[in-house]
């Protein structure tokens, strides 16, 4: 009687809280019914830019820009269309599996089922979904932040896979008859293709992250010490030579498909435009050309003005290919950014890129891009070689990073401050976010990119604002998306309290009672709450120029939020010890159901256990 009430009222608690996940996923999807994704198509140089490297005739394409960004949007751009289902929903969907993935790495780590249905709830609710920018506008910066949430999640899982240093089974155990028979082997290979495919994913999936931005390199050394965990694991592992082997080299799958992935990108690129590159305005021949000029000593150069005209003279002066064409020299200093000429409107930031890019296709054409490389290598190494003997001064500040301008150290030091600010503010979100409240535009058939970006995104073009919801409008839903943004600022600020609780009762620990289960989850946190801190500095140091604190937000938060976020879950549940008893080994929820069936027994014996009194 005891042991069937306890099974019921265990079904009953199970049903409450999936009817609830249930109920908290169709207002999630709602919400993305209701509050549209837009697609802003006048915005040339950036949303149409990259929808157009998702069109058909693409490797066609004859524009100077073709290749001026990644193409990694363009992909998910493409995965959108060939479902046939609409944007909004599919956004939705990858909302919806960031949070599933989220909520499964959080479980295979802890096993703690509060933890795992937070987690859930606290990916697929963030508010950064419903934002203007971040959220809703049909650009790259609106998959940021699920995609990392995805990758992050992918590589807990990659940890928790086998191994003894957060995995919940042995890296090896002997073998048993059991393994020898036709079953055993069968099960033993699916298991092993079920691995290389779930580690391929990673390299898939880090390969659309990398592609998404110019400036991912960021997320290589993450990848690379993830990896490195595991295959360190497998080294001091006791098991024979061959399974050792064997498993180094499924560890390392996810890097070499990532390494694949990427060089097919580019190889596709040489194929279609003659380049081996992601993109030929932040890397190759003429993005190396423009880092040069960054380099040159200038009393001009400033965290504005990164290459001022003095520079720029130099750098052409210094190349006598170059100086074969003064057109191009001329262009830079007089048209477009810089219209009517330098001194009045001086290239600021990174302008200089695009700059070079439209001068290139006014005056030597840019229809042969691998030509354009070969110029400049060769400018280049004659720009080189001016540095090497004095001829051209190289500037004394600290250059980190050669997309980035040098600073003085008085100049690093005050990115600090606003760096801290734009860190937390991604946690508190009060400043800079704004709920959506963007609107498709009605279809113009006298301007194609009015409706052939509606197309691509399955939108009717009719009505490309529908209500779905009769009783549910876009105010309504912006009002729920401002209250979501008030729930989170407690949310979080509860989390980072919590967590100072627990790492400075993880120091106690550790100096009283030296336990030190946790600190391999506080250290996981930490290094993520770093790497999030290092990114913000870096992305700082470029965005400072644009003056914009909206921009700068819009650059920033959608990727350090996901790695704050999974931080903080990690370290909500770094207490619980995920390989339960530590005297036994028992994983907890094992533990806790043999538990209660010796409570079960041992009532049931005190039932039929006779009066002795």
């Amino acid at each position: 009687m005891f042991r069937h009430s306890v099974e019921d009222h265990r079904q009953i608690r199970s049903a409450i809280i999936m009817m609830f996940l249930g109920i908290a996923t169709i207002g999630r999807l709602a919400m993305s019914l209701t509050l549209h994704m837009w697609f802003p198509y006048s915005q040339l140089a950036d949303d149409w830019l990259l929808m157009s490297y998702s069109l058909p005739w693409y490797e066609h394409s004859t524009s100077h820009y073709k290749l001026a960004k990644n193409q990694g949007f363009s992909f998910w751009i493409r995965i959108i269309h060939a479902t046939g289902i609409n944007v909004d929903v599919m956004y939705f969907m990858l909302w919806l599996c960031a949070a599933a993935l989220t909520a499964l790495a959080m479980h295979r780590f802890f096993r703690t089922r509060w933890l795992t249905i937070f987690s859930y709830l606290y990916v697929l609710w963030n508010p950064l979904a419903f934002e203007f920018w971040s959220g809703t506008r049909v650009y790259r910066n609106s998959v940021f932040a699920p995609f990392m949430f995805i990758l992050l999640a992918l590589l807990i899982l990659y940890l928790t896979a086998f191994g003894p240093w957060f995995s919940q089974r042995p890296t090896y155990r002997f073998t048993t008859a059991a393994d020898f028979s036709p079953d055993g082997r069968r099960r033993n290979l699916l298991q092993g293709i079920a691995l290389i495919i779930f580690f391929a994913v990673i390299g898939l999936v880090f390969s659309l992250v990398y592609d998404l931005k110019e400036d991912s390199i960021w997320l290589i050394p993450m990848f690379v010490v993830i990896i490195g965990i595991k295959v360190i694991e497998s080294i001091r592992m006791k098991a024979p030579w061959l399974t050792k082997a064997t498993t180094i080299l499924l560890c390392i799958v996810p890097l070499i498909v990532s390494f694949a992935g990427i060089q097919t990108i580019k190889f596709a690129n040489y194929q279609r435009f003659g380049v081996y590159l992601l993109n030929t305005r932040t890397t190759g021949e003429v993005a190396g050309f423009i880092s040069r000029i960054y380099q040159i000593d200038s009393p001009n150069q400033n965290q504005k003005i990164w290459t001022p005209v003095d520079s720029i003279d130099r750098a052409f002066a210094a190349s006598p290919t170059l100086r074969q064409y003064p057109q191009i020299q001329h262009f830079v200093e007089h048209n477009d950014f810089a219209f009517p000429n330098i001194h009045e409107r001086p290239l600021t930031g990174d302008y200089i890129s695009w700059q070079m890019l439209a001068a290139l296709n006014a005056t030597i054409g840019m229809d042969d891009e691998r030509q354009v490389q070969d110029l400049f290598r060769q400018a280049n190494t004659e720009i080189d070689a001016a540095f090497a003997s004095g001829a051209l001064p190289r500037t004394h500040k600290i250059s980190l990073t050669k997309s980035l301008v040098p600073r003085t150290p008085e100049e690093i030091t005050g990115l600090v401050a606003p760096s801290i600010r734009y860190y937390v503010n991604a946690l508190t979100l009060t400043s800079q976010y704004r709920v959506s409240i963007g609107e498709n535009d009605d279809v113009d058939y006298n301007n194609p990119k009015s409706w052939i970006g509606l197309q691509q995104l399955n939108i009717d073009l009719q009505n490309p604002n529908p209500q779905v919801i009769p009783w549910f409008s876009a105010d309504d839903a912006r009002l729920v998306a401002r209250n979501i943004v008030r729930m989170y600022r407690l949310v979080n600020a509860a989390m980072v309290l919590a967590f100072a609780v627990i790492f400075i009762g993880a120091i106690h620990d550790g100096i009283r009672r030296r336990a030190l289960h946790q600190w391999k989850y506080l250290a996981l946190s930490l290094c993520l709450f770093s790497y999030a801190f290092v990114y913000t500095f870096f992305a700082y140091w470029y965005a400072q120029y644009l003056e914009n604190p909206n921009t700068t937000f819009f650059y920033i938060t959608g990727l350090i939020m996901p790695l704050l976020c999974i931080g903080l879950l990690i370290g909500l549940g770094a207490p619980k010890n995920p390989h339960g008893n530590l005297d036994t080994g028992i994983p907890p929820a094992t533990y806790r159901s043999n538990r209660r069936a010796r409570i079960v027994r041992g009532k049931a014996m005190i039932s039929r256990t006779p009066d002795r009194g």
